[in-house]
């Protein structure tokens, strides 16, 4: 059965009035204003992002909450970066998944809104650890950015009896092969000594900790010295780190 067309179009309106005062509105800002935040953090879902709008203020640095600025080709879910009065430090939720994030900061490098010429770019959320290398609440500063979901995967239940994973390298017949077809963009290094002044910075902080993480974390005291990390209370490491939109645990995640 075919609406008719004015039936349709006030059918579309009142589907979609209710969705448009939901939408976050620009608050103290000049269409012709420019931002030049010095610090520019990332967050990649609301959970992640409710600790810096929550927190900062306590520190004196300001509100994040103070200026709302709209860029086109934000994700849907997150249509705006926020900044401080003094547009020192801003921040951003791109959403999940990487087809998400890239779109996303596409969106803010190319808006006139923004000029990141002297930005520094802080891209904190959560992540999982190999627990042999480190413990839950832990603090992960990374220095390479690997992109490890580019691959193929067989099925375990179709795997031969020699294989100790089903994940194969690009272009590849064999596990733990170097990939054949890469694409430049499989690897990210960052700047080092930066990463060498963040940890040195991060060290110096007290990291809290809870009943509930204590109580996890001992669980991995009786599985030997393999682990003992994991046993261990949170503290401040240097890492690298994997990107992928599936989020991978097991014994055979942590070989």
């Amino acid at each position: 059965m075919e609406l008719p067309g004015a039936l349709l179009s006030f059918f579309l309106q009142f589907l979609l009035l209710p969705l448009v005062p939901a939408l976050p509105r620009p608050m103290n800002t000049r269409d012709d204003e420019v931002f030049a935040p010095k610090v520019m953090i990332i967050s990649m879902w609301s959970p992640e992002a409710a600790v810096w709008h929550e927190r900062l203020p306590d520190s004196n640095l300001g509100n994040l909450s103070s200026k709302i600025i709209h860029a086109p080709g934000l994700s849907m879910l997150f249509p705006c970066a926020t900044c401080t009065e003094d547009g020192g430090i801003c921040h951003i939720t791109i959403g999940e998944g990487e087809i998400n994030s890239a779109a996303s900061l596409m969106a803010l490098m190319l808006s006139p809104k923004f000029d990141f010429r002297h930005t520094y770019f802080l891209v904190a959320g959560i992540a999982g650890v190999n627990p042999k290398y480190g413990t839950l609440g832990s603090v992960a500063i990374a220095r390479y950015s690997v992109q490890v979901a580019l691959q193929y995967e067989i099925d375990i239940r179709s795997l031969p009896p020699d294989w100790p994973t089903g994940y194969i390298s690009y272009g590849r017949d064999q596990p733990y092969q170097q990939p054949f077809i890469t694409y430049g963009t499989e690897v990210f290094e960052l700047n080092a000594q930066l990463q060498d002044a963040a940890y040195k910075l991060a060290s110096k902080a007290q990291l809290e900790d809870a009943n509930g993480p204590e109580e996890y974390r001992a669980l991995y005291r009786r599985m030997g010295e393999t682990y003992k990390s994991a046993s261990q209370p949170p503290s401040v490491i240097k890492c690298d780190t994997a990107t992928s939109d599936c989020g991978r645990t097991g014994l055979a995640s942590t070989a």
